[in-house]
């Protein structure tokens, strides 16, 4: 079977939960099916090809914003109908999703259309996006969502049969975790400093602020921890210029973006993962720690209370709220059986939600529609 994917970008190129999940899918699709990856990337050609792993990739030269997709969506549908996959898959509700939907509609192929949490959430508060999407999503075959929140949105809000929406979660690169984890690192037992990780943009919506300011609150009341923040954007400045005035400069250790190996590892490191966000779907970073075994806190937003089970597999918070956090953050670090129960619970919880296993409810959902053409 022949299948196309087509999103905003293609890890490595592109980092993102998104480009991450075309990447694994399509390359653990790609070892029994012809897959074909359509992904914008900031270079010189029009169109340049490539690999991810078996399968091709056709990247289309991304334009400065607000036009970084207008040349993907006057040339993909061409490259689509050239090419005849049997199913297409847009992952995003943005030009993605018009681009397949076009193809989808000239070629009379089966059409998914997977919302990743922020393309639905968020965009849903722009009128003529919301239309275009529920036009899309009313001809699509089937609507994939990565957790239970956003099917509630898709069928409360856009309309949507229930039957017609389909949930299937972000996962995490088995063989990767497999390979941290078979990792000794016997300096984690030694270190007298417990270790704090963040994985994400610095942007408003990951809220990284509020967590400085629980670590703050955690040093004045003797807590010893230092942080480790992997990732960049548009906050760091103002971020660094807080640990300088709060003291905290000798506490925080800014990685900025790593290698996805990497940033892996820093997690793999910590003792409690932290996601301090206001605005989330499910996490690509929070299924990967829980799969490392890492105590996570988080905020209650979004979906990722479908994952965290306070007290059981994590623990959970108010978003915007340095107190709580930083109070979380404390009964974990004093509370070593309870960290120890959170880790094994975590791990547990993951276990099944590798993009193995993602790739396979994909696979199945496929040739399903496949079959009824």
């Amino acid at each position: 079977m022949r299948i196309a994917l087509i999103g905003p970008g293609l890890y490595p190129f592109t980092l993102g939960g998104i480009e991450m999940a075309v990447y694994h899918i399509g390359k653990r699709l790609a070892e029994k099916h012809d897959i074909i990856i359509l992904a914008l990337r900031r270079q010189k050609e029009a169109i340049k090809a490539g690999r991810c792993g078996n399968a091709r990739v056709f990247f289309i030269k991304e334009l400065r914003r607000p036009y970084a997709s207008l040349l993907s969506l006057l040339l993909s549908p061409a490259i689509l109908l050239a090419e005849k996959p049997d199913v297409l898959n847009a992952h995003q509700a943005l030009s993605p999703m018009v681009i397949a939907t076009a193809a989808a509609l000239l070629l009379r192929r089966p059409l998914v259309i997977t919302c990743h949490a922020s393309d639905v959430r968020l965009l849903r508060r722009e009128k003529a996006i919301k239309l275009v999407q529920k036009i899309c999503f009313t001809l699509a075959d089937a609507v994939v969502c990565v957790s239970e929140e956003i099917k509630r949105i898709l069928v409360d809000e856009y309309g949507l049969r229930a039957e017609k929406v389909m949930v299937i979660p972000n996962g995490y690169d088995e063989e990767l975790i497999d390979e941290l984890l078979s990792a000794r690192r016997p300096e984690e037992g030694m270190r007298r400093k417990a270790r704090i990780c963040f994985l994400g943009s610095l942007r408003p919506e990951k809220d990284p602020l509020t967590l400085l300011r629980a670590i703050k609150e955690l040093r004045e009341h003797g807590q010893d921890v230092e942080v480790h923040i992997v990732g960049g954007g548009a906050l760091k400045p103002e971020l660094e210029d807080f640990c300088e005035k709060e003291g905290l400069a000798d506490a925080v250790v800014f990685h900025g973006p790593l290698p996805h190996e990497k940033a892996l590892e820093v997690v793999a490191s910590s003792d409690v993962f932290v996601i301090s966000s206001v605005e989330e779907g499910l996490p690509v970073a929070l299924v990967e720690a829980m799969a490392l075994g890492r105590a996570v806190v988080a905020t209650r937003v979004g979906g990722i209370p479908e994952l965290v089970e306070d007290g059981k597999t994590g623990l959970l918070v108010k978003p915007r709220s340095p107190d709580e956090l930083a109070s979380a953050i404390r009964r974990l670090l004093s509370d070593e059986e309870l960290l120890r129960g959170i880790r094994e619970e975590a791990r547990e919880k993951a276990r099944g939600r590798s993009w193995r296993a993602v790739s396979s409810a994909y696979e199945k959902l496929f040739c399903s529609l496949s079959s009824r053409r």
